[in-house]
């Protein structure tokens, strides 16, 4: 079953942005099996991945671009 927390409980308005109060991790209200999962966790797993490997490809590129703007 999947775990639901909830950190951030109250937004308000600071200037033209909205803020969040988020409070720290020990005082997170964290519960597990709460209600039914969209995805399996085969899914969500592999969709971790994905985002890993794309954050990584993301990341070489950034390198690669900075190295050659420095020169």
């Amino acid at each position: 079953m999947p775990t639901w927390a909830t950190w951030c409980r109250k937004a308000h308005l600071q200037g033209n942005k909205r803020e969040k109060e988020c409070a720290p991790r020990e005082e997170w209200d964290i519960v597990s099996g709460t209600h039914e999962p969209i995805i399996t966790m085969e899914q969500f797993e592999q969709v971790q991945q994905i985002r890993s490997q794309r954050r990584e490809k993301y990341r070489e590129t950034v390198e690669k671009r900075e190295i050659l703007y420095r020169t």
